[in-house]
């Protein structure tokens, strides 16, 4: 008799797309994938699922739950973006997008990314 072999992780290559830089990232759409970045952002979406989505845009509107905000995102389950430069937060709105009553997210410029950005140089 004959022992089945285990094929090659082909799905895991088909769930790669490589960019025109010659780095390979998952596109969104996908699951995310030990080891190997988003293209957009890594995402939980409930039921121990993480999928790789498309990044909110800085002053775009989004959800509180994980950061799924441009240069702020993971790009990889469980691996957290230390700096991130853009965080998801409340704004002083109503959203139009999720319903009445519920208060407006957008991606906006992190405090560290901001005083950072703004310290001056102290003369000695």
């Amino acid at each position: 008799t004959q022992v089945p072999v285990a094929e090659p992780s082909a799905k895991l290559m088909s769930e790669v797309e490589v960019s025109q830089e010659s780095t390979a990232c998952v596109a969104d759409g996908k699951a995310c994938v030990d080891g190997v970045d988003c293209c957009g952002v890594c995402a939980y979406i409930g039921a121990d699922t993480w999928t790789c989505q498309a990044c909110t845009a800085l002053g775009d509107e989004c959800i509180p739950m994980g950061n799924r905000c441009c240069d702020g995102g993971n790009k990889q389950a469980d691996v957290v973006l230390e700096h991130p430069a853009h965080t998801c937060k409340a704004t002083n709105e109503i959203s139009k997008k999720y319903g009445s009553g519920v208060t407006k997210y957008t991606c906006q410029a992190s405090v560290s990314a901001t005083a950072n950005a703004t310290q001056v140089p102290v003369a000695e």
